[in-house]
């Protein structure tokens, strides 16, 4: 009858459903484990192979030919002002830099940026027994140099010292009050002093790994990662080597030295979307001379611990 062949066509329909449903869910085929194991095992293969790619691209890095520093820098820290060398502790040779951006007048670091210190914060307890590893930025380190840094753009100013009840300077200026002296010598320093300091803001985040700020020298501008307002208005800031950076005065970058017999050497430089692969310990061990010092008669990951083990 009509009300039959009707019944007949709505469940053929919604067999026809119930079948879509089975074998495709938001564009992606269902299938039975054994369809499901033959493409995993497809796809295992070319994982594989793009490993032993990674493999050989990480000793490609690890043979690149390498660049003597020769100038001489000085970080800011907790312990003051510092040489580059010191970076480097007794026994570890290796050094990987991270430069956040972080300019002198910024109220804050690069959300990006502080992102992968967070990642670095869970990776340094593994990291640290290997290599070096530190952050820097051009931020001014504590409320001391940053004042100083722009006291310094202005003639007749002395050092300024900053202590927790009031302010003094070491030039015959004013003792009291001092803060109306560095008003009318150091117009900027007002502001300024409302901005927080890269000390305080590792500090907000947690982070117990070594940061600087080497805003009072070239080490950043060197690195290609800082540029001056001239380089800027002359659109000539060379940015991970072979392009132009066109977003301001900061970009992000992580740098590698090592350290031979006194001498310091950059022997590796990433930017831009190679920092991504970055974000782990083993990845960031591929990026030293070094390297993770596995093989051999040492399996794989040997040299991970409990960070209380370390």
């Amino acid at each position: 009858s009509l009300l039959e062949f009707a019944l007949q066509a709505r469940t053929h329909k919604q067999g026809n459903a119930m079948a879509e449903s089975k074998t495709s869910v938001s564009g992606h085929a269902v299938v039975n484990k054994e369809e499901w194991l033959k493409a995993r095992i497809e796809l295992l293969e070319a994982e594989k192979e793009a490993s032993r790619a990674r493999a050989k691209l990480a000793l490609r890095r690890q043979q690149l030919p390498w660049i003597s520093v020769k100038k001489e820098y000085t970080f800011v820290g907790k312990d003051g002002e510092v040489p580059f060398s010191s970076l480097f502790d007794e026994g570890k040779e290796d050094l990987v830099i991270y430069h956040m951006m972080y300019g002198s007048d910024w109220e804050k670091a690069c959300s990006l940026c502080s992102f992968g210190c967070d990642v670095f914060q869970g990776s340094y307890p593994h990291f640290y027994p290997r290599a070096n590893f530190a952050v820097v930025s051009t931020a001014p380190y504590g409320m001391c140099t940053r004042i100083h840094h722009m006291c310094n753009q202005f003639e007749h100013v002395g050092v300024i010292h900053i202590q927790v009840s009031h302010f003094s300077s070491s030039s015959s200026s004013p003792p009291v009050p001092s803060f109306l002296w560095l008003r009318s010598k150091c117009h900027a320093a007002i502001s300024i002093l409302l901005l927080a300091t890269l000390k305080k803001f590792a500090e907000s985040k947690g982070w117990t790994f070594p940061i600087y700020s080497v805003g009072h020298t070239t080490f950043n501008q060197d690195a290609g990662v800082t540029f001056t307002p001239e380089q800027i208005a002359a659109k000539d800031c060379t940015y991970n080597y072979n392009r132009t950076f066109s977003y301001g005065s900061e970009a992000p970058g992580l740098t590698v030295y090592r350290k031979e017999g006194g001498d310091i050497y950059h022997t590796y430089g990433t930017f831009s979307a190679g920092l991504a692969e970055i974000l782990e310990v083993p990845a960031l061990l591929d990026l030293t001379p070094t390297g993770r010092a596995e093989g051999g008669d040492k399996r794989n990951m040997w040299w991970i611990k409990h960070k209380e083990g370390y």
